[in-house]
């Protein structure tokens, strides 16, 4: 399979390709680090630029450090597609396994345009407080502005990550709608509402961290827009404080939310893990909606470990066969 990757017939290179992926497996988290870098290595290295970006876009949640080597090596790749998808993956693991930010703060030095929207998230996502998140912060204040539609939504919402104060006035602004004179595109106030969110703790003005409450809870409940409801509540479920895991739950009793809004509420009360929480979870296991009584089900068993047999007590008043 791995000769393959060179062969003259590009379907022939992609087959390989797919039958490499498949012999370590889809879902990455379980795959067996060894023999996954044993397929991608060659990949990496392969002529064609499709075979080599592919092979940069599997690499991001790789057990092995050894990894880190083979994305740094496609930052100067030729190919601009490869370049954006190993500096994507990189900024993951920085992420994800406290991979060295140095490369992508070298990435972030050089510039090219392609590159500074991933390098500058991953490293928004340390928000460590230093002079480089000054430099961070004006990437993505300029690819906010100036970037591509869909560019310009992710910078936002690192720019929440990054936790920067300098960022609010900004934020607030394309939040609230923009101005007269420049009004905020839809998807635009959507992103910014929830970087907001991401934002409120690292504010210590109390009159600001007010305001981004009450931007937060009244884009909770704006049941005609469900794209700004949920960024409202990914915004809650960063803030992560005793309202706001209150407003969360308060989520999943409101009958006018879609069931992508109640699920998500109810994954995000999963994540934070407050036992707290029982009350709506429990009345959440009724809902009509599989996905949505299943994923209180997880919530339960996340915030109540040692206690199966209440769980299966809350389980038992469910509609639903499976729960």
């Amino acid at each position: 399979l791995i000769r393959l990757f060179d062969h003259d017939i590009a379907d022939v290179r992609s087959t390989a390709f797919d039958a490499c992926i498949t012999d370590v497996g889809a879902e990455k988290r379980h795959r067996v680090a060894k023999l996954e870098l044993q397929l991608l290595a060659p990949a990496v290295r392969a002529k064609d630029p499709l075979v080599r970006r592919r092979a940069a876009a599997e690499l991001d949640r790789t057990d092995d450090d050894a990894a880190d080597a083979l994305l740094t090596s496609l930052f100067l790749d030729r190919d601009a597609e490869v370049r954006g998808a190993a500096v994507s993956s990189y900024a993951a693991r920085v992420r994800r396994r406290g991979a060295d930010a140095a490369p992508l703060v070298d990435v972030l030095k050089r510039g090219r345009r392609e590159l500074v929207l991933p390098a500058a998230a991953g490293l928004a996502s340390l928000h460590q407080g230093s002079a480089r998140d000054s430099a961070v912060l004006v990437a993505l204040l300029l690819v906010a502005r100036a970037g591509e539609p869909g560019e310009r939504e992710r910078a936002l919402v690192a720019l929440g990550a990054l936790g920067d104060p300098r960022a609010l006035d900004e934020l607030e602004i394309i939040a609230n709608g923009g101005t007269s004179d420049a009004p905020a595109e839809p998807s635009m106030r959507v992103a910014a509402t929830e970087a907001l969110g991401r934002l409120h703790n690292a504010v210590s003005d109390a009159d600001a961290r007010s305001r981004i409450w009450q931007l937060l809870d009244a884009a909770a409940s704006d049941v005609a827009n469900p794209e700004l409801v949920r960024a409202a509540l990914r915004g809650l479920i960063a803030v992560d404080d005793a309202r706001a895991r209150a407003r969360l739950e308060d989520a999943l009793g409101e009958h006018s939310l879609d069931k992508d809004s109640v699920l998500l509420a109810c994954n995000g009360l999963r994540l934070i893990g407050d036992a707290s929480n029982e009350a709506g979870l429990a009345q959440a296991l009724l809902s009509h909606h599989v996905d949505v009584a299943l994923a209180a089900k997880r919530a339960l068993e996340r915030i109540l470990p040692n206690d199966a047999v209440k769980i299966a007590l809350h389980a038992v008043t469910s509609s639903q066969p499976s729960i």
